[in-house]
């Protein structure tokens, strides 16, 4: 019985990979540090800026992905006539005429738009994730 004491003792002893005491050899309370909670990766491809010109099409697939399921991607501010089809992930837009006059400064021959893009995760409604697409749409001289 002996023997087992000492051989349970023995392990005990070297089965501690940590000692529980600091430098000046008093021991420590301090619970171990717990590892932190890795975000799951997430995709959300879109450029920040694009450039149009009046009564010409445009189109842009904007790319999104979240791990364990389909992510859902919602656009606020959109100009009139521009449509953000969320199940394909695709923004449209033919900018209509004058829509590149600024009219904070008509001769510009210019105006910028700012479409806000959001991604969530249905698997972690927690999970959101937004981007910024500026729009410069030119106004053609004539």
């Amino acid at each position: 019985m002996k023997y087992l004491v000492g051989a349970l003792l023995i392990y005990s002893l070297t089965a501690c990979t940590e000692s529980p005491y600091n430098d000046n050899e008093v021991l420590d309370k301090t619970p171990p540090k717990a590892e932190k909670a890795k975000t799951p990766s997430v995709t959300f491809t879109m450029p920040s800026t694009i450039e149009m010109t009046e009564n010409m099409p445009g189109q842009m697939i904007i790319g999104a992905a979240v791990p364990g399921g389909q992510a859902t991607v919602t656009a606020q501010n959109l100009p009139g006539a521009a449509t953000f089809d969320p199940s394909s992930d695709l923004f449209s837009w033919i900018p209509p005429a004058n829509s590149g006059v600024d009219p904070a400064n008509p001769k510009l021959g210019y105006r910028t738009y700012t479409i806000n893009f959001t991604l969530t995760s249905p698997a972690n409604p927690t999970l959101t994730v937004q981007r910024t697409l500026t729009i410069t749409v030119y106004h053609p001289q004539i």
